[in-house]
């Protein structure tokens, strides 16, 4: 139940503040791309 609930959250998410570039991410996509991206902010 609470797996469904963070899946439609995510949906509602991503209709309302993602561009359209990133739209079609899953929820796997865009938790591997978040942490690819912090892990690049602190390394530099």
């Amino acid at each position: 139940m609470i797996k469904l609930f963070l899946k439609n959250l995510f949906e509602i998410f991503k209709k309302e503040y993602c561009t359209p570039a990133y739209r079609s991410y899953t929820i796997n996509r865009f938790q591997r791309e978040f942490i690819y991206a912090a892990g690049v902010r602190m390394s530099s």
